[in-house]
């Protein structure tokens, strides 16, 4: 009886602690550098993206401050014009976004890519 009891005390405080990692908050902050990444939204005064310039790689926040320089497709903006979704690039010095820099333009294609520029002539 003390095994089963103690069985199940272990597996309680397994699933406790599963749970309780599972509900962690831990921000990913980027290093000092450019990132790519696309915006997932503002929280507060912080900028959330998802890594990689598919957005399929970590999600990071960033804080920012009223000197951030941000600008959409070359044009100054705000913060809150930037569409979830969005290409970006963010510069960041000493944990705090300085520049970000948003494009809307769809990528362009490789033009070595795909099609021939060869012509039939007859």
């Amino acid at each position: 009886m003390k095994y089963v009891i103690a069985l199940f005390a272990l597996v309680g405080f397994l699933g406790f602690s599963s749970f309780v990692h599972a509900a962690d908050t831990t921000k990913n902050t980027p290093k000092d550098g450019k990132h790519a990444g696309h915006f997932v939204k503002v929280d507060g005064k912080n900028l959330v993206y998802k890594a990689g310039k598919q957005g399929k790689g970590k999600e990071y926040e960033v804080a920012t401050d009223d000197k951030t320089k941000v600008t959409i497709d070359g044009k100054d903006g705000k913060l809150d014009d930037i569409k979830e979704g969005t290409l970006i690039e963010v510069t960041v010095a000493d944990k705090l976004a300085t520049i970000v820099a948003a494009s809307t333009a769809p990528a362009k294609a490789d033009p070595k890519a795909g099609a021939s520029d060869k012509t039939d002539k007859k």
